[in-house]
C-alpha cells in the first residue's frame, strides 16, 4: 500500500490553476465560475453562511480568484467533466461553461458527460458505474509511466463509448445513456 501525503501552501488547488503540477484530473458537478454559481444554485448563501463568512459583494475577488475560469490561460491539463443534467445543487451549466471554455482553447483534451435524470450525485447503478469506468480509463490513458509531460498533453482523450465488459447488446434508443460530448 502506498500513502501519499501533500502539504501545499496554494489558495486554489485546481488542475486549471495549477496544470504544471496535474497530469489528469476529473470533475464532477464542478463548480467553474463561483460568481454565477452564488446566483443560480437552489442553496445561494452557501458560501457565505458556510465557507468563508463573507457575502459576496464583501468578498467579490476572493469568488472570482477560487473559480476555474480565471485560471483558463494556465489550463492545460487533460479533464475529465461529468454532471447530472437535474442538479440543481451546482446546476450543470457550471460544467457547460468549463467544457466550452476549453474546448475553445484548444490545447487543453477534454470530455463532458452529462447524466440524464440524475442531479447532484448519481443515484442510478448504471450512471455510478458508467462514471467510474470513465474515470479508470481517463486516468489510465492519461497516468501511463512511460509517457513523457509533452506526449501526455498532445494524447486525445480516450474515445467517448464506453465497453461494459462486452454484455450490453446495442440499442436502437440511446435514451436513458449518458451522452458524451467530444
Amino acid at each position: 500500500t502506498l500513502t501519499l501525503t501533500l502539504t501545499l501552501e496554494k489558495k486554489n488547488l485546481g488542475a486549471t490553476a495549477h496544470s504544471d503540477f496535474y497530469q489528469a484530473s476529473v470533475m464532477c458537478f464542478g463548480i467553474s465560475d463561483q460568481v454565477s454559481k452564488s446566483m443560480t444554485t437552489d442553496i445561494p448563501t452557501e458560501i457565505e453562511s458556510v465557507h468563508w463568512r463573507k457575502t459576496i459583494e464583501e468578498a467579490y475577488d476572493d469568488y472570482v480568484a477560487s473559480s476555474p475560469l480565471y485560471y483558463l490561460k494556465r489550463a492545460r491539463t487533460p479533464i475529465l467533466i461529468s454532471h447530472g443534467a437535474n442538479d440543481k445543487r451546482v446546476p450543470p451549466s457550471q460544467s457547460k461553461i468549463l467544457f466550452n471554455a476549453l474546448k475553445r482553447k484548444g490545447n487543453v483534451p477534454t470530455r463532458m458527460v452529462l447524466y440524464g435524470k440524475e442531479g447532484h450525485g448519481y443515484k442510478r447503478y448504471a450512471n455510478r458505474l458508467d462514471h467510474s469506468l470513465r474515470t479508470m480509463r481517463w486516468f489510465n490513458h492519461y497516468l501511463r509511466p512511460d509517457m513523457s509531460e509533452k506526449d501526455r498533453r498532445a494524447l486525445s482523450p480516450p474515445r467517448a463509448e464506453v465497453d461494459y465488459g462486452g454484455t450490453q447488446r446495442r440499442r436502437k434508443s440511446s435514451r436513458g445513456l449518458p451522452k458524451s460530448r467530444l
